[in-house]
C-alpha cells in the first residue's frame, strides 16, 4: 500500500510501468517497476486544499466520516468504493474529471455538498487528482483485502505481480471512462405541452416503474404512506430515498442533458436503473420524460384526474390478477385436484359399462352371489340348484378327485351318452370313482351343512348338461338380483 500510495500525510500516486524494466537482482515489490502519477508537490498542494475544504464532511481518507458528518443527511460520499453517483458515463463506469469539477463547482443541490466556484483553477485540479487518489487507493486496499480472505494464509505474502495487476486495471477503469460519454440516441424535440403530457403518459405507465417509486404526484419515496423500511439501501448503507421532484432540487442537475443521462443510465450506487433498453424501440419517449420532469420542478403539477385514471388501471389490474388466481389455484392446490377429476372419472366408466363392459360387472357380482346362494338352495327350484352347481363343486374341491374330474367332464357335458364313452376310453375305475365317491362321501359334507343341500348337489353332478347352463342362469340369477 505505502509503496503505491502512501499514507494519509505523505501520499504516493504510482502505478506499475510496463514499458520499463526491472533490475535482474530486484526482487519481492522491487521486481515492479513504478511510475508517478503525480510528483510530491502536486499531492502534498492537492492534500492541503482538501483538508481545509473536502476532509471535514469526507474524512481524512476520503470515508465520508468527517467531523460533520453526523449531522448530514443524505451523509458525505465514501470515495474508498470508486463509485460516484453523478456522472456523464455509463452506470458503473467510473466518472470523468469533468464530472468531478461539475460537482465542485455547482454542488449537490438538495444536499450539504456547497458550490466552490470561487476556487481557484490551480486548487481545483489538485483537489480533483487527490480525490482520484483516494478513490483508486480504496478500490486498491479492498482488492488486496479480498485476496488475503480468499486466497492467502497468515503465513503467505502478497505476490508482487497479482498486486501490480491490481493496481493496473483500477487505473485503466479510470483512463477508459474518459471515452465513455453518454450521449442522446435522438435530437431534443420542442419543450411544449405535447411533449409533457406524453411524458407524463410514460412516467404514470406502471410498466416502466417511474411512479412505483416517485409517487404519481412526483414527490419521491418521503411522500407519506411510504416507510423507511419498505426503500431499498443504496451501496453505502443509505436509505436511497427516490428524488422528490416537486421539491424543485435535482441532486445531478436539472439541464435537460442531465436529467435525461439520469433515466438513461440511472444512477450509479442507488436503486435507480438506467432505461436504455426500456426505450430503445422509442428513444425520444426519453426527451418527453425529460419535459415532463422539468416541467414538475418547475411548478406543474399533475392533474387530480390523471392520478385517479392512474389509480384506476391499479384497481383494475388488480381485479384481473384476483380473476385469473382462482382458476390457476384449483390446478396448483392438492386438495381441489382430486376433486375435480372424481365427478368427471365416473361418467366416463359409467357409459363404458353398459356398451361393452356390461357383462364384466356383472361376473364379479356373480362370485360374491354364489356365496349367499349356499343358503337359497333349500328351495327346489331347477335354476337354484344349477347355479348351486359351482358352489357345490367348491365344497368337494377338499376332496381331491372329486373336485377335479367334473371340472374336465364338464366342458364335454354337452350330451350324456358321450360322457360315459370318454369315461371309458380314460379309465374305467377313474371315471367311476368320482362318480361313485360323491354318492357315498357327500353325506359327511353334508353333515356340516344340511341334508338337503347334499342331495341338491348330488342330483346335477349325473346330470351333465346343467352343469354348462348355470353360466348363462348365472347371469340372469345375477341380473335378477342386482335389479
Amino acid at each position: 500500500m505505502r509503496r503505491y500510495f502512501g499514507t494519509a500525510a505523505e501520499p504516493r500516486f504510482m502505478i506499475p510501468d510496463p514499458e520499463a524494466e526491472a533490475p535482474e537482482d530486484a526482487t519481492g515489490p522491487e521486481a515492479v517497476p513504478l511510475v508517478e502519477r503525480a510528483t510530491r508537490h502536486e499531492l502534498q498542494f492537492g492534500l492541503a486544499v482538501y483538508t481545509k475544504q473536502c476532509a471535514p464532511c469526507h474524512g481524512v481518507t476520503g470515508d465520508g466520516n468527517g467531523e460533520a458528518a453526523e449531522y448530514l443527511d443524505p451523509k458525505p460520499r465514501d470515495y474508498r468504493q470508486g463509485t460516484f453517483k453523478f456522472t456523464s458515463t455509463p452506470r458503473g463506469e467510473k466518472p470523468r474529471d469533468e464530472d468531478l469539477r461539475r460537482i465542485i463547482l455547482r454542488g449537490a443541490k438538495g444536499t450539504s455538498m456547497p458550490s466552490f466556484r470561487w476556487l481557484p483553477e490551480d486548487e481545483m485540479a489538485a483537489v480533483i487528482r487527490h480525490v482520484k487518489m483516494l478513490a483508486q487507493r480504496g478500490e486498491f486496499e479492498e482488492s488486496l483485502i479480498q485476496e488475503s480472505k480468499i486466497e492467502l494464509t497468515e503465513e503467505d505474502d502478497y505476490d508482487p505481480k497479482y498486486v501490480a495487476e491490481y493496481a493496473t486495471k483500477i487505473q485503466d477503469s479510470w483512463q477508459e471512462a474518459s471515452g465513455k460519454v453518454v450521449r442522446p440516441v435522438t435530437n431534443e424535440p420542442p419543450y411544449d405541452q405535447d411533449s409533457v403530457a406524453l411524458g407524463q403518459k410514460a412516467f404514470l405507465n406502471s410498466k416502466l416503474g417511474c411512479v412505483k417509486c416517485h409517487g404519481p404526484d412526483g414527490k419521491g419515496g418521503r411522500r407519506p404512506g411510504v416507510s423507511a423500511e419498505d426503500v431499498p439501501k443504496d451501496d453505502w448503507g443509505q436509505v436511497a430515498y427516490a428524488a422528490d421532484l416537486t421539491s424543485g432540487m435535482l441532486h445531478g442537475g436539472r439541464r435537460p442533458l442531465d436529467i435525461y443521462r439520469r433515466i438513461y443510465s440511472g444512477i450509479n450506487g442507488t436503486p435507480m436503473p438506467g432505461f436504455a433498453t426500456a426505450f430503445q424501440e422509442d428513444p425520444e419517449t426519453m426527451w418527453h420524460l425529460v419535459h415532463f420532469v422539468t416541467a414538475v420542478v418547475e411548478g406543474y403539477e399533475v392533474p387530480e384526474q390523471a392520478i385517479k385514471d392512474y389509480e384506476q388501471s391499479l384497481k383494475e389490474t388488480a381485479l384481473e390478477s384476483v380473476s385469473e388466481a382462482p382458476a390457476e389455484t384449483p390446478a396448483d392446490e392438492p386438495q381441489p385436484e382430486p376433486a375435480t377429476p372424481e365427478p368427471a372419472s365416473p361418467p366416463e366408466p359409467a357409459t363404458e359399462s353398459p356398451s361393452s363392459e356390461s357383462p364384466k360387472p356383472e361376473a364379479p357380482a356373480a362370485e360374491p352371489s354364489n356365496d349367499s346362494e349356499e343358503k337359497p338352495v333349500d328351495s327346489p327350484d331347477a335354476e337354484k340348484p344349477s347355479t348351486e352347481d359351482k358352489p357345490a363343486e367348491e365344497k368337494p374341491t377338499e376332496d381331491k378327485p372329486s373336485d377335479d374330474k367334473p371340472a374336465e367332464d364338464s366342458p364335454a357335458e354337452d350330451k350324456p351318452a358321450e360322457e360315459t364313452s370318454a369315461a371309458e376310453s380314460k379309465s374305467d375305475g377313474d371315471s367311476d370313482a368320482p362318480a361313485d365317491e360323491p354318492k357315498s362321501d357327500e353325506p359327511k359334507p353334508a353333515a356340516d351343512t344340511e341334508p338337503a343341500e347334499s342331495e341338491a348337489a348330488d342330483a346335477p353332478n349325473p346330470d351333465s348338461p346343467p352343469a354348462d347352463t348355470p353360466p348363462a342362469e348365472e347371469s340372469t340369477t345375477d341380473s335378477g338380483e342386482s335389479s
